[in-house]
């Protein structure tokens, strides 16, 4: 099941329709929004389920393996903080501001332009703060998961290390400025963790014995 979500949060990731622009005029980034408002919650709605499903996913996985101690157990709750945190992200830019944007009164007077202007930016940098959060904890998730699966055979091992790349790549990227969370560098992240829960989905499959201790 978790390789299929990871195939599925990739192909929505990247159906999500380009954003507006800062150089759009504010008439036309409303109604930009506005017209693709409906596909903006289609997007947003299953990628919300598809992270709510990872984690008891994840959970499930792990109880049932027998794979225990502190750094899983860090590392789910880092999962848990990072996938809400871009649920809020994925409500403000999937819902509140398509709503927002389908409900405002048009034609603009430069008072509303202004207006409106500020609540679209507000609402980018908020989604822009609660993304930074998620992937701050998602990668840190994925490499003290990771740091916990590598005494594990086979695929076991091999997910452990690709959790610790998946995690050094995105913390990396993100806190050396390489990319930034726009559409491009989400569906970067997004790619790189959903990677990387495909191979545990693997490890379960196919090689989930437990073969160390607790770590």
């Amino acid at each position: 099941m978790l390789v299929g979500i990871g195939v599925l949060s990739v192909a929505v990731a990247l159906h999500h329709p380009e954003p507006a622009s800062r150089s759009d005029t504010t008439a036309s980034a409303l109604a930009a929004i506005a017209g693709e408002a409906q596909e903006i919650y289609s997007v947003h709605g299953t990628l919300i389920l598809l992270m709510l499903l990872t984690v008891l996913c994840l959970r499930e996985i792990f109880r049932k393996s027998g794979l225990d101690g502190v750094k899983l157990n860090w590392g789910m709750s880092l999962m848990v903080i990072g996938m809400t945190a871009m649920s809020m992200a994925a409500v403000i830019n999937g819902f509140s501001i398509p709503l927002f944007a389908s409900k405002y009164p048009l034609p603009l007077t430069p008072e509303s332009d202004a207006a409106a202007r500020a609540i679209l930016m507000l609402g980018s940098a908020l989604n822009r703060v609660f993304a930074n959060i998620a992937v701050l904890a998602t990668s840190v998730s994925s490499a003290l998961i990771g740091m916990a699966m590598l005494r594990q055979a086979g695929l076991g091992r091999i997910a452990g290390f690709i959790g610790i790349a998946v995690g050094a790549i995105s913390l990396g990227g993100l806190m050396l400025g390489l990319f930034e969370l726009d559409y491009a560098g989400f569906n970067l992240t997004n790619a790189l963790l959903y990677l990387w829960v495909a191979t545990v989905g693997l490890w379960t499959a196919f090689g989930n014995s437990v073969r160390s201790s607790p770590s």
